[in-house]
């Protein structure tokens, strides 16, 4: 039987790192479905619902940039 470590909860909240990088695979993942089902990620930028098409999607992913709107300037 292996040994597990044991993490203290509220250690791991605060630290936030094992969490966000739990939502980015997760993030991932979801893109790689839409991408392989041929559907865009319905995504909600400057007050609006977009669709960001699986091509951009596959773009994203392979340049690792999950930023798929550029910054607007204000």
């Amino acid at each position: 039987m292996s040994a597990r470590k044991n993490v203290d909860i509220g250690d791991l909240i605060l630290s936030d790192g094992p969490i966000i990088e739990a939502f980015r695979q997760a993030g991932i993942a979801t893109m790689r479905d839409h991408i392989q089902a041929g559907l865009p990620m319905i995504s909600w930028h400057d007050g609006k619902i977009v669709k960001i098409p699986p091509e951009k999607l596959a773009k994203m992913l392979e340049d690792d940039d999950y930023s798929p709107f550029e910054e607007s300037s204000q």
